[in-house]
């Protein structure tokens, strides 16, 4: 699983602003994809030595600071790449170890885009956060997975996303027809 990593250093403001541009609209876009059951890109979870079920679709793979609460306390982060798919997230630490993150087990879900973040709560589990220009994506695909397809278009969190910073109606959640 390879996801190329974004810029996102402070001391650049163009460089970020484009970064967070490109991953909001990549956001719409995997929104796109999903709406139509059909994912523009090609993946190979052999070449990625990951194992799939059999009628499981991947989205996307992206990089993110991944971090998981422990007595209370963030850990510090580590970088992941998520894989994106339309029952969970399957993430490769930098260390090596996959976490499984199915949608069907969410009991909680915090949308911060504006701050870059994405927490996952599974009730039974220590809450685990992403952080990074990506959540954008990782927002897209968990609402679809834990609310429905329909939220796209209601839910609060997404709302920059459906202001498209291209000026391009064609990218823009409002305009998408959702099949419910």
């Amino acid at each position: 699983m390879r996801s190329r990593r974004r810029a996102s250093n402070a001391s650049e403001p163009e460089s970020y602003a484009a970064a967070q541009a490109a991953a909001f609209d990549d956001a719409r876009a995997l929104a796109l994809e999903i709406g139509r059951g059909i994912p523009a890109r090609h993946f190979d979870p052999m070449r990625a030595g990951v194992v799939l079920g059999r009628s499981e679709t991947p989205y996307r793979c992206v990089g993110a600071w991944l971090a998981a609460q422990d007595g209370g306390c963030w850990a510090p982060p580590n970088w992941a790449q998520a894989l994106i798919t339309d029952e969970r997230l399957l993430c490769r630490c930098d260390d090596g170890r996959m976490l499984y993150l199915p949608w069907a087990e969410v009991a909680g879900l915090h949308i911060a885009l504006d701050q870059q973040r994405l927490i996952l709560n599974y009730g039974h589990e220590p809450p685990v956060a992403f952080m990074g220009v990506d959540t954008a994506v990782l927002a897209v695909a968990a609402v679809v997975g834990v609310y429905g397809l329909p939220a796209l278009l209601s839910h609060p969190e997404l709302s920059p996303l459906r202001h498209p910073s291209s000026g391009s109606g064609d990218h823009c959640l409002n305009s998408w027809n959702v099949r419910g």
